[in-house]
């Protein structure tokens, strides 16, 4: 009876650790598979970086509670579903949040979205909308703390 009691725990904590010939199996980190469209990307982007007003502290709360993922090599976070980022910058003195996500058409026309959605906010946005060597469209964009 404890035999079988400890085979059967051992097999319900072997389950618990994806594994495929012995060696766990780690999720990669980056972003998700899925282009958000336009509506989608501007959303994202307010929810972090207007919201926290480009400050890193903020920044940092606001993913807390969102489906990321961190790389600690390069402290970006990741969507896990959109194939969006966020990254803390720092440089002449003060701090950013810069935004990268990938657009299915029009990068030039969200990133004045973005810019817009900066303005509104009474916030300073620099973003542009650009082409990988891939040809795959995406956006980057910056809100600056004040």
């Amino acid at each position: 009876m404890i035999r079988g009691l400890a085979v059967l725990g051992l097999l319900a904590l072997t389950a618990c650790a994806p594994q495929s010939d012995g060696v766990t199996l780690v999720r990669s980190i980056g972003p998700g598979a899925t282009t958000p469209n336009s509506a989608t990307t501007v959303a994202l982007f307010k929810a972090v970086c207007i919201e926290s007003r480009g400050q890193h502290s903020a920044m940092l709360k606001i993913l807390a509670g969102m489906p990321v993922a961190r790389d600690p090599e390069s402290d970006i976070y990741y969507h896990d579903v959109y194939d969006t980022s966020y990254k803390a910058v720092f440089e002449d003195g003060g701090e950013a949040c810069s935004f990268v996500s990938g657009v299915a058409n029009n990068a030039t026309a969200i990133a004045l979205q973005l810019e817009g959605a900066g303005k509104a906010a009474n916030l300073s946005v620099g973003a542009r909308g650009d082409r990988s060597e891939s040809g795959a469209r995406y956006v980057v964009a910056r809100a600056y703390a004040r």
